[in-house]
């Protein structure tokens, strides 16, 4: 087992060729024993020594003091080693506790104390040689098992440290990947911290050697090995501090990265708050076109409406013209009637003509004869009685011809009611002919006026057509920008993610770089501290050596047959290789830390290139948006206007209707007076039909109120004929009644 004191002592004479790590205690009548160490003994380097006589008895009485300051050396390099930060066991154990700083260990110790250098970040091999005499025995009984029991507890913590590792190897594999180059780093040190031991060593036996007494030439050259040493150590320390300073900058370029960091998550959160709003602007876009497109369907439903109520409209209108034609035809059979009813009274006109002349000729006759009657009768009362028998015979002749007479006037009043009757019928027909004339004129105007209102009710369905398919383009367009514009938030929103992503990155990639300087800091005080322990334990081990020259008497012809070989070029090559290696091994982190850190600048500086990217999409993404809502604004303005025009024409035609319906009432009057009249006459298949119209349409009576001398001519029409026909009825029935009452 390994002491706990690391006091300098002096191998006998025989040959370090064993390859052990342990520390054997040989029970013997000298002072001293061996101790062998695979760290410090190699093929190539073998060192010998001879013990001078006087040497034992001094070690001896000066080993309670080396002691104590040894293990107080050994104290304060076991602080500097659990300053080093140790790994972190995350397994399901849970036996290490960690703090902001600190870790507290609470597993039980390891065996050894290598394995437990190696988990601190450094390999320090101890290398002592002691002598006891038999009463100390106890003392370093004591002092042994103490050791044992801190080996036992190393041994376990790194037993623990072991499987923790593999835990976390199995289930993380970047731990693994970094524990694994931590690793190789440590065995890349070790050898460093064995040549520095070995540097230490070889201090001390020239110090041991200086104390045993060499020649003056001989102290003098290894004063000039340890001014070299010195030098060395010098050179290693201003290294030291210009990796210090690389790292101090190192230190500071990473925290202007971590500014910069900063200032580029607060661009991303701007960005990101810019994408929330374009979202909130195209839901809002969105349930604008939503509104729009329930507003176009409204307008393509009063659309159809319109078309509709046209189509209906030109039902009418046809309804309509077939009713006036039929009315037409019947008016025409009514004339072709009222012409061979004309024909036959010109015919009775001629007969009563003919009767008329028989009638003035039988009323001269008559006259003729009553003028030659009265004279007879005058003649008769001078002879009645003689001329009695000839009167009788013309008396009754008389009466007959008066009977002819009476008769022939009664035709003849008949045929003068007849005319009358046929000179009514004939102004009535006249007038009913003058009325068709007149409806057909209208009839003709409301065609007309309808056939404008149905060209400008298809104009106006054009405009609305043509209003309608551009807001359809308006708003198909308005769709597709909206879709596009999505698309675009929709990457601007991947993007965000992206960067996200990269700052994140980028910041793990800062926080690796962190914990690698942090470790490399910290290897650099361990390595700091390891160097001063070094210091402390050469000055002790020379101010022993001085202490051990001022009381042991020089005796330079004891010394002279005791002399130390050592290959001075081999120690210079090994010291200068130590050397190197760790220049380039600190140089190397640097580097490692210095292109770590450049390339986090370089992620840093992609990852703001592409946030101005994002910047400028969305900025133009937000023109394209302010271009479609402008669209949307017009083509709602636009459906408004059609709206309102809609609006308009609907009023106009239901206004029109109104004025239909109120005109209807005035026509009734003249209907009833044709149907009196045709009552009189005998025929009432025209008034019938008169008043059996259809409803005219109102843009018909629009029309026809439109047009200033159609209305009252109409009205005038109708005045004339129910005054014309009224006393025509009275002298009618005047004339009828007397000779009824004959």
């Amino acid at each position: 087992m390994e002491p706990s004191s690391d006091s300098t002592t002096v191998p006998p004479s025989e040959e370090n060729t064993r390859s052990t790590s342990e520390t054997y205690v040989q029970p013997q009548h000298t002072s001293l024993h061996n101790i062998q160490d695979d760290a410090f003994c190699s093929d190539s380097e073998k060192v010998t020594n001879k013990i001078p006589s006087s040497l034992p008895t001094k070690v001896e009485e000066k080993k309670p003091h080396l002691l104590h300051q040894m293990h107080a050396c050994q104290l304060s390099l076991r602080d500097t080693w659990q300053k080093a930060p140790a790994p972190l066991n995350r397994s399901d154990s849970g036996k290490y506790l960690r703090t902001d700083n600190m870790f507290v260990d609470t597993t039980t110790p390891i065996e050894s104390v290598k394995v437990a250098a190696s988990r601190f970040g450094g390999s320090i091999n101890w290398r002592t040689c002691r002598t006891e005499p038999k009463q100390d025995s106890r003392h370093v009984i004591l002092e042994l098992d103490r050791l044992k029991r801190e080996i036992s507890e190393c041994k376990w913590q790194a037993e623990a440290a072991e499987a923790a590792k593999v835990s976390l190897s199995n289930k993380y594999e970047k731990t693994k990947k970094l524990i694994e180059e931590l690793e190789h780093q440590l065995e890349r040190a070790q050898p460093e911290e064995l040549c520095t031991m070995k540097d230490l060593e070889f201090v001390q036996f020239i110090a041991q050697e200086t104390e045993e007494g060499v020649t003056s030439d001989d102290s003098i050259t290894g004063r000039e090995k340890l001014n070299i040493i010195k030098e060395q150590y010098n050179a290693v320390l201003s290294k030291l501090m210009l990796v210090k300073d690389e790292s101090r900058k190192v230190q500071e370029n990473y925290e202007t990265l971590l500014i910069e960091r900063d200032i580029s998550v607060r661009k991303a959160q701007v960005a990101l708050a810019m994408a929330n709003d374009t979202m909130r602007n195209v839901e809002e876009l969105t349930v604008e076109l939503n509104k729009l497109n329930v507003e176009l369907e409204l307008a393509h439903s009063t659309c159809h409406d319109a078309e509709q109520h046209s189509i209906g409209m030109s039902l009418v209108r046809n309804e309509d013209c077939l009713t006036w034609e039929s009315d037409l035809r019947q008016a025409e059979e009514e004339l072709n009637q009222l012409v061979k009813e004309l024909s036959s009274v010109e015919e009775l006109k001629s007969m009563l003509n003919t009767s008329s002349g028989l009638l003035l000729k039988v009323n001269n006759d008559l006259a003729a004869y009553m003028e030659a009657k009265l004279t007879e009768e005058a003649q008769e009362k001078i002879t009645q009685r003689s001329m009695h028998n000839e009167v009788v015979l013309p008396t009754t002749e008389v009466e007959k011809c008066r009977m002819r007479v009476d008769k022939v006037r009664d035709e003849v009043h008949a045929l003068d009611v007849a005319a009358a009757s046929l000179k009514t019928e004939l102004a009535k027909e006249e007038g009913a002919l003058a009325a068709m004339q007149q409806m057909e004129a209208m009839s003709s105007i409301t065609a007309a006026s309808l056939k404008m209102e149905i060209q400008l009710a298809q104009q106006e369905l054009d405009a609305v057509q043509v209003k309608e398919k551009e807001s359809r383009n308006g708003v198909l367009e308005l769709q597709k920008i909206m879709e596009d514009t999505a698309q675009e938030a929709d990457k601007a929103k991947s993007t965000a993610t992206e960067a996200q992503e990269q700052l994140r990155k980028a910041k793990d990639d800062m926080e690796h770089a962190k914990t690698c300087l942090n470790t490399i800091e910290f290897r650099l005080q361990a390595v700091l501290k390891e160097m001063e322990a070094a210091k402390e334990s050469e000055r002790l081990a020379l101010h022993a050596l001085r202490s051990l020259e001022s009381e042991l008497p020089i005796n330079t012809e004891e010394q002279g047959s005791q002399m130390l070989t050592l290959d001075l070029d081999e120690y210079h090559s090994l010291v200068q290789k130590s050397h190197h290696q760790a220049e380039e091994l600190v140089y190397q982190r640097t580097a490692a830390a210095i292109a770590q850190a450049k390339r986090a600048k370089e992620s840093e500086s992609c990852s703001l290139s592409r946030l101005n990217e994002t910047y400028r999409v969305l900025q133009q993404r937000k023109q394209a948006l302010l271009a479609a809502t402008e669209r949307a604004n017009k083509a709602t303005e636009g459906k408004l206007a059609m709206e309102q025009e809609l609006r308009e024409w609907r009023e106009e035609n239901m206004r029109r209707r109104s004025a239909g319906e109120a005109s209807k009432p005035e026509l009734k009057p003249s209907n009833a007076s044709h149907s009196v009249i045709a009552k009189h006459s005998g025929d009432t298949k025209g008034a019938s039909k008169e008043g059996s119209n259809p409803t005219v349409h109102p843009l018909s009576d629009i029309s026809a109120r439109s047009s200033p001398n159609g209305s009252p001519l109409l009205d005038k029409t109708k005045k004339t004929k129910i005054l014309s026909f009224f006393p025509r009825i009275i002298m009618f029935f005047t004339r009828k009644s007397p000779r009824a009452v004959e």
